[in-house]
């Protein structure tokens, strides 16, 4: 894996593409730095245990779906990680709106609490994102297992 040299890394993908393993190892580095960049707290005061957790359910959910597609014998990880990532984003993140207008109105309606005025807003955030990020792995990985299965019986090697 490289990380400032970038010729070096030129010359390997111009000689062919790189292996599941090695293409793992960019994409859990990547979702760890990104996972620390969009961490949802409020500038004044973060969470300490959201910096360690982020970046930890981060790789452990890159882990989960490369796993999911077969490991260091799957094939086009990168490729189905990032399209089937896309698509599974969207879906959730449609969700944890449409969850967040509800959560907001019930509590509103029911309680006569509004959340959005608590000091417990910023935990509140936290949980649901870390749920909302763990939803998104877990169907990712249910995806690709089921996209690899389907290759291998394609390819005739699953009969």
């Amino acid at each position: 894996m490289r990380f400032l040299s970038i010729k070096p890394l030129r010359d390997e993908l111009a000689e062919g593409p790189l292996s599941a393993k090695e293409t793992l190892k960019y994409l859990a580095a990547q979702g760890m730095l990104l996972s620390l960049i969009f961490i949802p707290s409020p500038a004044d005061a973060p969470p300490d245990w959201a910096f360690i957790l982020y970046p930890l359910l981060s790789l452990a959910g890159i882990y989960f779906c490369y796993r999911s597609n077969g490991g260091a014998s799957g094939l086009q990880f990168a490729e189905r990680y990032l399209a089937v990532g896309w698509v599974v984003g969207l879906r959730v993140a449609v969700l944890g709106i449409a969850a967040a207008i509800a959560t907001h109105g019930i509590s509103l309606w029911i309680f006569g609490l509004d959340w959005m005025q608590e000091d417990r807003l910023s935990l509140v955030l936290e949980f649901g994102a870390l749920i909302l990020i763990g939803l998104v792995y877990w169907r990712m990985g249910i995806h690709l297992s089921l996209i690899a299965a389907a290759a291998q019986t394609a390819d005739g090697s699953g009969q």
